[in-house]
């Protein structure tokens, strides 16, 4: 797994994602914006249980999320990872560039920034921002990238795994959830300033 900076494995893993995205669907329909409210919903109720404190800050959010997606077109929907992050990525040896992309449970349709939004926050997140520049070298190799989108993607993805600190019981989890839903305004921040 990629835990340990592998610029030329997160080049190739960019590149590998471009080529899936590639793919789009012609006969199946995915309604990105849908998807999003939907998801963007149960991530809000889930995080105001827990972590009250932040209930008002992750509605507001919610509406910018929504508010941003209305305002831009998520593009056609193409075959998706679901839940792209450097831990998805196995080298084929310490340091190779040759990889194997894992855990395609969560694969299916959407809009490509979803999953380079994913890899995004995972990124910063783990403090790893050569491997999103790396990622995002190899990915626009095959496509281009929509900076809006993918902010769009990244601030739902720190929302989406907002709890995950509380679910393996770290012992500074609520610095952690509130960290997580900072990152997420401010993706979204910059998703309203990439807009065209």
């Amino acid at each position: 797994m990629l835990r340990e900076p592998c610029a030329p494995a997160a080049h190739t893993a960019g590149r590998r994602i471009a080529e899936l995205h590639t793919r789009v669907s012609r006969t199946a329909s995915a309604d990105g914006l849908g998807m999003l409210e939907a998801d963007v919903d149960g991530h809000v109720d889930a995080v105001a249980q827990v972590a009250p404190w932040l209930a008002q800050r992750v509605e507001a959010l919610a509406e910018e999320l929504t508010s941003a997606a209305m305002a831009q077109h998520l593009g056609q929907p193409v075959q998706l990872h679901g839940d792209l992050s450097p831990d998805q990525i196995l080298l084929a040896a310490p340091g190779s560039h040759k990889i194997r992309i894992i855990d395609l449970d969560r694969c299916g349709l959407g809009p490509a920034m979803r999953d380079v939004g994913s890899w995004a926050a995972s990124c910063r997140i783990s403090g790893q921002p050569e491997l999103l520049e790396a990622f995002l070298a190899g990915y626009q190799e095959v496509s281009e990238t929509d900076p809006a989108a993918t902010a769009l993607w990244e601030s739902y993805a720190h929302l989406a795994s907002a709890l995950d600190p509380f679910r393996s019981c770290e012992p500074d989890w609520a610095a952690e959830v509130t960290r997580r839903i900072e990152s997420a305004e401010t993706a979204v921040e910059n998703c309203a300033l990439s807009a065209p």
